[in-house]
């Protein structure tokens, strides 16, 4: 596994610059790892999970994605 970014979701809870300035993901199976735990910590919550996953495909040609994660 290579992670190519790195990002902090904004009040929408979207993250709009998840990879570097000029980067494209490759066509292939990627996972975004979302760390619920501390998230939850900073609320004061304590939660069932420590983290989230969402394995996804990209497909040739695509270029835009949007994710739901909702």
């Amino acid at each position: 596994m290579v992670q190519v970014g790195s990002a902090q979701t904004d009040q929408d809870g979207r993250c709009s610059q998840l990879l570097p300035e000029g980067a494209t993901l490759k066509e292939g199976a990627h996972r975004l790892t979302f760390d619920v735990a501390s998230y939850f910590a900073t609320c004061g919550v304590e939660g069932l999970y420590t983290v989230v996953e969402i394995t996804f495909q990209v497909r040739s040609g695509e270029s835009h994605l949007h994710i739901p994660c909702s």
